[in-house]
């Protein structure tokens, strides 16, 4: 699906698999069972890719890392995995803005679902050096009138990735203090 060379051919195959596995664990383990999460991990690091194709892979993640949170049942081990990870973050950024927010509904997600040591996850993806480029383009963005409300309402969602990452760092933190003074 996702190997096609023919965008349109695998939008119409995302879209169906993103049908049958929404709202539906059992869908879901299928379609990891058979290895889907290469698939979408394929299409988010191919260079010159369809951005609608990536918009819609990452809206998938969104809602995958959702899901999981909700149902409390974490199945989905890929959505921690620090290259898949990476590929969303490097989303962000993406020229267009739209592509932007989509991959930072998934990335706040992902790092809500993810139990990974937040110093290493930045380490390996450099979400803050996305976080704050995307911040410096939306500040640009804001001073055109047309652009500005939409600039302001992805700003709001950067900080609250902004946000997430920060808790889990500060989570790693106070337990790497914690581990020092019980020795």
């Amino acid at each position: 699906m996702g190997y096609s060379s023919s965008a349109a051919e695998a939008a119409k195959a995302l879209y169906a698999i993103s049908s049958l596995i929404r709202d539906n664990a059992h869908g879901q383990e299928l379609f990891l069972s058979e290895n889907g999460y290469a698939m979408l991990q394929h299409i988010l690091s191919t260079d010159g890719n369809n951005v609608r194709l990536q918009k819609k892979v990452v809206s998938l993640l969104a809602y995958v890392a959702d899901f999981q949170l909700s149902t409390g049942k974490s199945q989905a081990s890929f959505l921690s995995n620090h290259l898949f990870i990476k590929s969303v973050v490097d989303m962000i950024s993406a020229p267009d803005i739209d592509l932007q927010e989509k991959a930072l509904l998934a990335a706040k997600s992902l790092l809500q679902l993810t139990s990974d040591n937040a110093v290493d996850l930045q380490k390996f993806s450099g979400l803050d050096d996305s976080l704050y480029a995307l911040r410096v383009q939306l500040d640009e963005l804001t001073s055109h009138e047309e652009r500005r409300e939409y600039a302001l309402e992805v700003e709001i969602l950067r900080r609250e990735v902004q946000i997430v990452f920060q808790q889990k760092f500060n989570q790693v933190r106070a337990l790497q203090h914690d581990m020092k003074n019980d020795k």
